[in-house]
């Protein structure tokens, strides 16, 4: 089958590399190359750099919408269009182009976490549950038939990231399993109960601020779920802190929230219900390292207080 594969970031590329067993995949289209990093190198997007190494032709237009990329799909006749992890919305003269449609994996059980970061928000508000589902792709975002769904297990020592990369190695089985069941035609799409829907919004910088106020679990699923961007963090003195990685005790603090009960190889900040452990952080302009490394170079004090 002919395969026209769209996505950018590395999730993609376990289902990528699945198709590839299989199926012809003529291009891979992804967006265009961006800053990154602390010295904001220009750098393409891992599904472009995993696609050159095998000699799979890109494409990075800056819109999907206009008449060139639309006809540059369209003279490449694809049975179906694949999505995962790409970043837009396709319009409706690219929808209709394959004959089998378009199919976007989509991080979650839908209809629960409908949008952009469907990792980052099932962790961040405590979920338990998750998965992978496989839809046609309609003009309204991740509003369309279901093909096929499979639940995951999120664990309690789970991020973002380890999550997220186990979604998308499930994700590769289901997707193949949904191309073969196109291609033969025994699998029966479902409408989506949209009364049921969640959604997951694209992450904004102001997403990782740490609420001192809210219970200690809530805010190790903020510092779980927000990573690797933009980070769980605080304030001390004015200096932005990023935390890694945290414990919780469930003991009543003594302390009003944000303010720093105990240092010792570990940073113990009272939330609004329980003890919040910081084990892992990164102090701005420095490098992310254990608490108890920190606290070697930096004096921070019982009685100060965190908050933004």
């Amino acid at each position: 089958m002919r395969v026209l594969f769209m996505g950018s970031s590395a999730l993609a590329i376990p289902p990528l590399d699945g198709i590839l067993t299989s199926h012809e995949v003529p291009l891979v289209i992804a967006q265009p190359d961006r800053p990154s990093g602390r010295g904001l190198e220009v750098t393409s997007p891992p599904v472009v750099l995993y696609a050159r190494e095998r000699g799979i032709p890109t494409y990075q237009p800056s819109s999907i919408r206009v008449a060139e990329a639309i006809n540059r799909i369209e003279a490449l006749h694809p049975d179906v269009i694949v999505v995962v992890a790409y970043g837009k919305i396709l319009p409706r003269e690219i929808i209709k182009i394959p004959p089998l449609g378009c199919v976007n994996l989509h991080f979650s059980l839908l209809p629960k976490y409908r949008g952009a970061a469907p990792v980052n928000w099932a962790i961040v508000n405590g979920e338990e549950k998750t998965g992978v589902t496989t839809i046609l792709i309609s003009e309204e975002l991740d509003a369309g038939d279901i093909l096929m769904q499979e639940s995951v297990d999120i664990y309690e020592d789970d991020t973002s990231i380890t999550l997220g990369e186990r979604l998308a190695k499930i994700g590769k089985s289901i997707l193949l399993s949904t191309l073969e069941g196109l291609l033969h035609g025994t699998i029966v799409p479902r409408k989506q109960d949209s009364s049921q829907a969640t959604h997951a919004p694209m992450l904004q910088k102001e997403d990782g601020l740490i609420d001192w106020k809210r219970r200690a679990k809530d805010i190790r699923n903020l510092v779980r779920g927000m990573q690797p961007w933009p980070s769980a963090y605080t304030y001390w003195k004015g200096r932005q802190i990023k935390i890694f990685d945290v414990d919780v005790e469930e003991q009543s603090p003594c302390a009003s929230p944000g303010e720093i009960v105990c240092v010792d190889d570990a940073i113990r900040v009272a939330a609004g219900d329980g003890i919040v452990v910081i084990n892992e952080l990164q102090m701005e302009g420095k490098k992310r390292m254990q608490a108890s490394q920190f606290l070697r170079g930096t004096r921070i004090k019982v009685g100060e207080v965190f908050g933004g």
